[in-house]
């Protein structure tokens, strides 16, 4: 039973609903387990509805919180209709000021349903449930209904308007009047709004006497303010049954939806409704959902008793309905209300016959009802009633595939041969095999038969047409699809490499033209044409034959002898111009006058050059630290496909974003870009640079420029330390490796010994001077110090308070910031430390872990030892 306390004022009940279990921070502040609601004061429940505010929770949060702990129903119940009542009265003070200037009647809320959230395929088992759509609470604010019948508690708005104008706000009393003032009571207790106004307009014509006759010149309306509070008890199968508290302006579907709606064993047809003991209205739900009759949902009054009783009868229907799941019947509803009640069948459902499965005499038996049963069957309670689905055959088709311009399925009629279905699919194609098509036959025990015929003599008459049958497929061959797909390659110094279709008469001028032509670094010389060898005159060694063919790059003129005339499946490679070489760059970073990238003018161009034309160092240079950063033979070098797809997005990018309007010239090169992106799309599929214009609206956007070359910077330790930046992830550090250099050396002695060639894709990085060092590994207490000049590895090893117990003194090792290395060397008993460099790392290993050898360990090998002397012993000699 739901609790609520009496107060002078109507109790205003609140509705919450539940949409998701909040984080569990509520539940650590508010622990709703641990409190006795029952002896919990209203004081109490307050501070913690205050508390619960005050962090920015509401009162739905701890409900949900109190649920979460396991608190059961009743008791959640129990707390929600106090949080209600304590708002309540909290608020009454300010409601009475404030509904002194409204005519709005006060909001009544109703009780939560929020844990209610059981699914059900039993129909209309969810409409009243708060997690269905449809809300059932109750508007208050709505004209005063004609047929009200007034009561105690009631608070009217009379209002005289017209040649006199009053107003009054009287309250019926608990005797049933309205007292206005110089007019005495009034009973109006037990009428209609309809009736009270006449009664009342009466009573006012003693003083207001145009408010009667026939020449009325005074008006008089009367409306219901603030409605009385009414009580309803809810029993039965509902999932909160109790007393509740309401407006009177409530009907029984609103005391439903605040019950939190029906149970699985509630009957939805026969929901009985009681007033002083009498049934008066007995309310159908199924009437509301199939055709929207909410008749019998009649308005509540005071001490009404709402019963909802178990169900009577209860069927299953499943299958190709629109609503599948259990539903109740009246005794005298047939199979086709049932269906009626699911909307009826699906597209494919198989109308007719239903099956039926009853229980009779203790066990289970199937039924078959015909199309023309359904009005006249009678459901009983248990039957399980269950639609087909239409069988996947077809009862008059015959198919067409192949060579016809409209393959697919068609009709087959009376005396249809094979000569009207061709021409029912617009007839053969060119490329039909019309010496031999098909017919595979379905025979009655579902094994084919086929059946092959020559479909030129049919189609000229010449042989008997010959007749389908049901299922019959008919093949008509391509002569294409019988050979395989003719197509051609080229490959090398061309703009679009790929595979090209072949056509008949194609000689490799052509071919290189359908290519987009010879690329900048092609040569017309040397142009191999691979071709497959059919016949090797008993040379079984050989394995194709190769044409060379010197070609013009010229293709105004058409007497090119060497123009080849091209096969099937032929390859053909255009070589790269030997003369011809790609534009090299290196670069120069850090303390120079003029840092950035420049061009490689010969083979034979050093760090002396690069750093000449750079300017020279500046006075900010550390040119111990100097180094030079190469590409491995790990290095992704860009791709030619790579190369032209960078040049055309440049081009692309230039014309649609520098560029608010373009001429025609610019039009016309902008579809050239677009259609060659999208073939180099098609003919690289695998590059992942180009799966963007694989479609056919091609949606560009820049390419990610990534430095993968600079994957070593080298300027102090701002960014990295010296040794992280050489230890580099497996990707970076494979293509690329730093290389110690004495730029010292290669300055006073250019073109010596140390002065390397510069390659492509060389960094010289000049770092500014550095004056610290870095200390890492097992030491006390590693850290980065100030450079001392002349001070030794030894020093700087205690100002890192010493080595670690397991350090490996022996090993350590400075790293110079050219990228260099020097190990301790041993003389004699003393270790010989190197020699310490502003910006040097000095690194102190660990000891490698020794397996020590326990007491297991050595019995064994003693008993081993052991074993062994005795069996030499026992050895003769």
């Amino acid at each position: 039973m739901i609790m609520l306390l009496k107060l002078k004022q109507p109790i205003v009940i609140i509705t919450i609903t539940l949409f998701s279990l909040l984080g569990m921070q509520a539940q650590k502040a508010f622990n709703l387990s641990s409190v006795n609601y029952a002896e919990m004061t209203d004081v109490q429940l307050q501070q913690l509805y205050k508390q619960a505010l005050a962090k920015g929770y509401s009162q739905s949060d701890l409900l949900n919180a109190a649920k979460a702990q396991g608190l059961s129903a009743k008791e959640i119940a129990a707390i929600s209709n106090r949080f209600s009542t304590i708002n309540t009265s909290r608020t009454t003070s300010n409601s009475r000021l404030n509904n002194e200037n409204t005519r709005l009647r006060p909001v009544y809320k109703d009780t939560t349903n929020y844990f209610l959230d059981k699914k059900s395929d039993i129909f209309g088992f969810d409409v009243f449930k708060s997690k269905s759509l449809l809300t059932f609470q109750s508007n208050l604010n709505i004209p005063t209904p004609a047929d009200y019948i007034l009561g105690p508690g009631d608070k009217l708005f009379i209002d005289v308007y017209g040649q006199s104008e009053a107003n009054y706000q009287p309250e019926v009393s608990p005797e049933g009047a309205v007292i206005l003032e110089n007019f005495g009571p009034i009973q109006v207790s037990g009428l209609t709004v309809t009736a009270a106004t006449k009664r009342i307009e009466n009573s006012l014509a003693k003083v207001y006497q145009g408010i009667t006759g026939n020449k009325k010149n005074t008006f008089l309306t009367v409306s219901v303010g603030k409605s009385r509070s009414i009580k309803v008890n809810v029993v039965g199968q509902v999932s909160l049954p109790g007393t509740y508290t309401f407006s009177a302006f409530n009907t029984v579907y609103n005391a439903l939806y605040v019950a939190g709606g029906f149970t699985e064993k509630a009957t939805l047809r026969a929901i009985k409704v009681y007033r002083n003991n009498k049934l008066i209205s007995k309310v159908d739900v199924y009437k509301f959902l199939t055709a929207g009759d909410a008749s019998a949902d009649v308005r509540l009054e005071n001490n009404d008793l709402i019963l909802v009783s178990p169900y009577t009868n209860r069927i299953t229907l499943n299958g190709e309905v629109k609503i599948e799941g259990r539903f109740e019947l009246n005794q005298n509803e047939s199979l086709q209300d049932l269906l009626n009640y699911a909307s009826g069948f699906t597209e494919n459902a198989y109308t007719k016959a239903i099956k039926v499965t009853r229980v009779v005499d203790g066990e289970l038996m199937v039924a078959d009802i015909n199309q023309d049963q359904f009005e006249i069957f009678t459901p009983k309670a248990g039957d399980v009633f269950e639609v087909g689905k239409v069988l996947e055959r077809y009862k008059n088709r015959v198919i067409v595939k192949g060579a016809v311009y409209r393959p697919g399925v068609y009709a087959i009629t009376k005396g249809l041969g094979v000569k009207d279905l061709i021409i029912k699919t617009a007839g053969l194609k060119q490329d039909a095999l019309t010496a031999r098509a098909l017919i595979v036959r379905t025979n009655k025990d579902l094994t084919t038969s086929t059946i092959s015929f020559n479909l030129k003599d049919v189609m000229a008459g010449k042989i008997k047409d010959i007749q389908l049958q049901q299922e019959d497929v008919l093949t008509v061959l391509s002569k294409n699809e019988l050979k395989e797909d003719f197509y051609i390659e080229i490959s090398g110094a061309i703009n679009l490499p790929g595979i090209y279709p072949y056509s008949k008469g194609m000689r490799l001028k052509d071919l290189i033209l359908v290519a987009g032509g010879y690329n900048e670094s092609a040569t017309g010389a040397k142009v191999e044409i691979t071709r497959s060898v059919a016949d090797s005159n008993g040379d079984k060694s050989k394995l194709a034959d190769v044409i060379v063919a010197d070609l013009t790059k010229d293709f105004n003129t058409s007497n090119d002898d060497n123009n080849a005339l091209l096969f099937p499946f032929d390859h053909i490679t255009v070589r790269k111009n030997p003369n011809f070489h790609d534009k090299e760059f290196a670069s120069v970073e850090g303390q120079v006058y003029y840092p950035g990238q420049y061009a490689i003018k010969s083979k034979h161009e050093k760090i002396s050059d690069l750093l000449k034309r750079s300017g020279g160092i500046n006075a900010y240079a550390y040119i111990e630290g100097a180094t030079l950063i190469r590409r491995t033979e790990f290095y992704k070098t860009q791709t030619s496909v790579d190369k032209q797809v960078a040049v055309l997005e440049a081009l692309k990018d230039n014309l649609t974003i520098t560029k608010d309007s373009l001429t025609e010239s610019e039009t016309e090169r902008l579809f050239r870009i677009k259609r060659d992106l999208k073939r180099l799309a098609v003919n690289n599929p695998d590059n992942k640079k180009l799966m963007k214009y694989a479609d056919n609206d091609v949606i560009y956007y820049n390419l990610e420029k990534k430095d993968t070359l600079r994957s070593v910077k080298f300027n102090g330790y701002a960014k990295d330390s010296l040794s992280n930046r050489l230890l580099l992830e497996n990707e970076k550090r494979e293509a690329t490796e730093s290389i110690g250099i004495n730029l010292k050396e290669i300055i006073e002695h250019p073109g010596s010994i140390s002065d390397l060639l510069i390659l492509q894709g060389d960094i010289l990085s000049i770092p500014i001077k550095l004056e610290t060092v870095r200390l890492r590994g097992e030491l006390l207490h590693p850290s980065t110090v100030r450079y001392q000049k002349n001070k030794s590895l030894k020093y700087y090893i205690d100002n890192a308070g010493g080595f670690e117990n397991r350090a490996k003194k022996s090993k350590t090792y400075v790293i110079y910031p050219n990228g260099e290395i020097r190990r301790t060397k041993k003389i004699l008993f003393f270790n010989a430390y190197p020699k310490v460099k502003p910006g040097s790392e000095i690194i102190v290993p660990l000891k490698p872990k020794r397996n020590s050898v326990g007491v297991a360990g050595i019995a064994g090998i003693t008993s081993g030892i052991a074993t062994l002397v005795l069996a030499i012993s026992q050895i003769k000699f």
